[in-house]
């Protein structure tokens, strides 16, 4: 519960932050447009160059189908460069860490696994502002966005006690102690999964929102799915061992594992001439 309540909080933190952005830009949209020709947006140098920031977000990871439980919600960072190609199009350098933790429905509660993982990727935006007739200078730019990357990641299972017994489940698929009692499992994820690859491709597809607030600080709002075409990810739940090295997938398999991440990443704008200022940015007199 205490998980829970901390994550709500998060979360009602965030969509505070989104709102008091969008009134934010909405009020600066407006000073914008009374600087008519003059704005600093109309012939805007800074797109040729990059923007660099800090952020994070929320994960969930999807495993196999039929024995997960609903969805536990974990949190990331990530470091983010982007560069504008053209009016259109944008690229992406990510890097995020973070952690994923699952809970199984019985018979599968012994494989409740917390993930860390680190990745890298590189995505390429095409921003919408073009193709539905909104001013490319726009203080809200969506996009939609695809890319690849790579994530290494280490899987650990609670197996073992504190006194180094090992779990077990009893006829009934509950958890017992070397005596046969019934135990609450502890929360050390001691066990690494030594079976499996730490290792794999991933594949990203999603979109977003970029918001520019002044000539530097940006604020960048995205959602992927993150497609790993690899099912080992918690160990081989759901595939059935039929002896000599030979395993099948069972039917509550879903043929592959992947995480959805949404994330929030402030940036900041390179390219900033104090010289030219007065050219960009005049000032307004009534």
């Amino acid at each position: 519960m205490k998980h829970y309540i901390v994550l709500c909080m998060s979360l009602i933190r965030m969509m505070v932050l989104i709102f008091l952005s969008c009134s934010a830009a909405n009020s600066f949209g407006q000073y914008q447009k009374n600087m008519g020709k003059y704005s600093y947006r109309e012939n805007n140098p800074l797109k040729k160059f990059p923007s660099v920031g800090i952020g994070g977000g929320i994960n969930r990871f999807f495993g196999d189908k039929g024995s997960a439980e609903k969805g536990i919600l974990n949190g990331f960072m990530q470091l983010k460069a982007d560069h504008q190609l053209s009016k259109v199009w944008a690229i992406d350098v990510n890097i995020a860490a973070g952690y994923l933790t699952q809970q199984y429905k019985k018979p599968y509660q012994l494989y409740d696994f917390k993930m860390n993982y680190f990745n890298s990727n590189v995505i390429v935006r095409v921003h919408l502002a073009k193709f539905s007739g909104r001013n490319r200078n726009s203080m809200v730019a969506p996009f939609i966005a695809s890319g690849s990357g790579y994530m290494y990641f280490e899987t650990y299972r609670n197996l073992y006690s504190p006194d180094n017994y090992l779990y077990s489940l009893n006829d009934n698929y509950v958890i017992t102690d070397n005596t046969g009692n019934s135990v609450l499992r502890d929360d050390d994820f001691e066990t690494r999964l030594s079976d499996i690859e730490n290792h794999v491709i991933i594949f990203l597809f999603g979109g977003g929102v970029k918001m520019n607030f002044s000539e530097h600080v940006e604020l960048c709002a995205d959602a992927y799915y993150i497609y790993t075409g690899y099912d080992f990810m918690e160990g081989k739940l759901s595939y059935l061992n039929k002896g000599k090295g030979k395993w099948i997938r069972s039917e509550a398999n879903n043929y592959h594992d992947g995480l959805l991440q949404v994330s929030l990443t402030l940036m900041y704008s390179f390219g900033y001439n104090s010289g030219k200022r007065s050219v960009r940015c005049p000032y307004i007199t009534r």
